[in-house]
């Protein structure tokens, strides 16, 4: 809680084989990676900026549990354009991953090669507002928001932005129902 991490050639805050991980107003910016967490139980974010990182900004493998982000932002990610960076980045989660009012977008300060990726997700997906705040994954060199391998997960999007990405604003590959509402994928690929 309330930690500020910055400028470090390596990882900002790295995580392996623990138990939940909670953090609320979290800092990793301008780092290597902002934050990677391989082998844990859950993971939550709140309110918590990883931006302008060299190679990535969340980076979570192997979640046997829950992932819940609420006003995160990860920006800006891929600050050496090698088209390396991803905003967040989700593989194998063994519960529903939630994504409420964050900001994954490219082309502010550093560009960001993909939104968000999630790949190999077990439960539901759900993607949408946390108050006043809404999702944006816009502005990234590649995709906005892509979703691969997840075919138990019912997809649900309200009120999502993934405008002017240079691939797919959203690209859903193997996932069960999904449910759109209020969402803008314009200008993109």
């Amino acid at each position: 809680t309330n930690a500020s991490i910055t400028g470090f050639a390596g990882t900002g805050i790295n995580l392996n084989s623990i138990d939940a991980v909670v953090l609320t107003n979290t800092t990793s910016s301008q780092n290597g990676k902002g934050l990677n967490a391989t082998t844990i139980t859950s993971f939550s974010d709140t309110d918590g900026l990883y931006n302008g990182n060299v190679d990535g900004g969340i980076m979570l493998t192997g979640v046997t549990g829950e992932v819940d982000l609420t006003r995160t932002e990860a920006s800006d990610n891929d600050s050496d354009s090698n088209n390396v960076g991803t905003g967040f980045a989700a593989d194998t989660v063994g519960g529903k991953v939630t994504i409420l009012g964050s900001t994954f977008d490219g082309g502010g300060t550093a560009p960001q090669e993909n939104g968000v990726t999630l790949n190999a997700i077990t439960g539901d997906i759900t993607i949408g507002d946390s108050g006043a705040f809404s999702t944006s994954i816009s502005g990234n060199t590649g995709a906005g928001l892509e979703v691969t391998n997840s075919a138990t997960s019912n997809v649900s999007l309200t009120n999502v932005t993934a405008d002017n990405n240079g691939g797919n604003g959203i690209s859903l590959t193997d996932v069960a129902d999904v449910d759109f509402t209020g969402v803008s994928a314009s200008s993109s690929g």
